[in-house]
């Protein structure tokens, strides 16, 4: 019984070994994982981890709380999720929130075409110091950098084009 098993797992090792060599999204997959480990091993030692999206805007609110005085922008608001939570903690200055709202002005990728996320018929809810600028990145953003004298304390991008 012993040798039927240990041959059946060596028959079933010797398949997916071949299977593994000749899987190229499989080998892709793992170059992929390889390079992205060598890089965070190389250059990223002293990264703080994070479990999630809300943890890592925690971590860059902090920091910034630390830096230079600035604009605190959000480059994609949607539906303002982060925005709120920059305008919150960000509470005693202005939070600038740049987005079309009518949604992607191109198809993206498979499944998201153009006007995928549009919310322009809803409320966007945000704090009061949060303000909203509505067009293409390369519509506001140049008026806005014209017109400031202040560098950017965090940048939140959180866009898909």
């Amino acid at each position: 019984m012993k040798n039927l098993i240990a041959n059946i797992s060596a028959r079933l090792l010797r398949a997916s070994l071949t299977r593994i060599s000749s899987d190229l999204e499989l080998l892709s997959e793992t170059q992929a994982a390889y390079s992205s480990a060598e890089y965070i091993n190389r250059y990223m030692y002293k990264a703080k981890p994070c479990n999630n999206g809300d943890e890592v805007l925690q971590l860059a609110c902090d920091v910034a709380k630390q830096s230079v005085e600035g604009h605190i922008i959000e480059l994609g608001v949607y539906k303002g999720t982060s925005l709120k939570k920059l305008g919150t903690y960000f509470k005693n200055q202005t939070v600038d929130g740049f987005d079309t709202f009518t949604g992607l002005p191109e198809a993206w990728r498979h499944g998201f075409q153009s006007g995928t996320f549009d919310v322009s018929s809803e409320n966007i809810d945000v704090p009061e110091n949060c303000k909203l600028h509505k067009g293409l990145f390369d519509e506001t953003l140049p008026f806005f950098i014209k017109t400031s004298t202040k560098p950017a304390r965090l940048i939140h991008v959180d866009c898909d084009l």
